[in-house]
């Protein structure tokens, strides 16, 4: 008897628009899709200068796909295993697609810059990359990022989209070179590590990159490493509130929104009912709802 094979179709490919089909075994299908608990299988394909990561459901329906513009971005297992990637809230499927969806309906032929500010070590140089793969640190199988020195650009392609993230050099040596960054941004992400015991520091540089900005730019603070505290590793975790009381400035913040989050596993904590959320979904919401 013929070995039944499912063929996956694709929309086109978002950097180079080539339409990718997969065939695989129904055996196959199956085993891609349950090799994790959200029913969802993947396969990656290498284009020319990038990597096409494709999701499928058990049925062998296209779901989306990511692009990973480094190989390195890419896990060895990537041709015979799923791609690993963190969501744990109740509806896991349609959050993925949800994701995919609104990132490209917000973000279609737009262009910002971003700039990306905060402490060294607070995971800045993780979180551009994390915007640019859409797959969490824990799961990239990364070294330890080199401190970035003075300011480093890249730009971050989403749908027909560029977004320009400028990860600004958190020594203070480098503070100075903050503000030209920041005239130039649409949007502003501070990170710190909510785990620190430096918190002179972190709110120093916090009250810079406020009293820098225009009042009309919007700016996202990410107290990140929350994970560090849920599995144990940290004694304490620095809330929002307890962050701005720290600082010298006017409360309530014009245009301030504050999460908790773990850059690590790609998740932001939504406090009041305990869900993990996609991050990169937080942040899509928060440039919809201010830019």
């Amino acid at each position: 008897m013929q070995e039944q094979v499912i063929t996956i179709r694709t929309l086109e490919c978002d950097i180079c628009n080539r339409y990718d089909s997969i065939n695989l075994s129904r055996d196959e299908l199956i085993a891609r899709t349950n090799n994790n608990d959200l029913g969802i299988g993947a396969y990656s394909i290498v284009h020319k200068d990038h990597t096409r990561i494709i999701y499928f459901d058990i049925d062998g329906t296209y779901l989306g796909d990511t692009i990973a513009m480094n190989q390195d971005d890419i896990p060895d297992s990537m041709q015979s295993q799923p791609l690993p990637f963190y969501i744990r809230n109740n509806n896991k499927l349609s959050a993925f697609t949800r994701l995919r969806k609104r990132m490209f309906s917000f973000l279609h032929n737009k262009s910002m810059t971003i700039s990306i500010a905060g402490p060294s070590r607070a995971g800045k140089t993780s979180l551009v990359r994390y915007l640019d793969t859409l797959i969490p640190e824990r799961d990239n199988h990364h070294s330890s990022s080199v401190p970035t020195m003075g300011k480093s650009t890249k730009n971050i392609k989403i749908g027909k989209s560029i977004i320009k993230s400028l990860d600004l050099g958190g020594q203070e040596d480098f503070w100075s070179l903050w503000g030209p960054a920041i005239d130039e941004s649409d949007a502003i992400i501070f990170l710190l590590d909510a785990t620190s015991n430096d918190i002179l520091e972190v709110s120093r540089a916090f009250e810079k990159v406020i009293n820098q900005r225009d009042e009309n730019i919007p700016v996202l603070v990410i107290l990140n490493k929350k994970d560090l505290l849920l599995r144990g590793e940290a004694k304490k975790f620095m809330t929002s509130g307890e962050f701005l009381s720290l600082t010298n400035l006017k409360l309530p913040i014009p245009k301030v929104m504050a999460i908790e989050a773990s850059i690590f596993e790609g998740i932001s904590y939504e406090t009041t009912n305990l869900e993990e959320i996609p991050l990169a979904e937080i942040i899509t919401s928060f440039l919809s709802d201010f830019c």
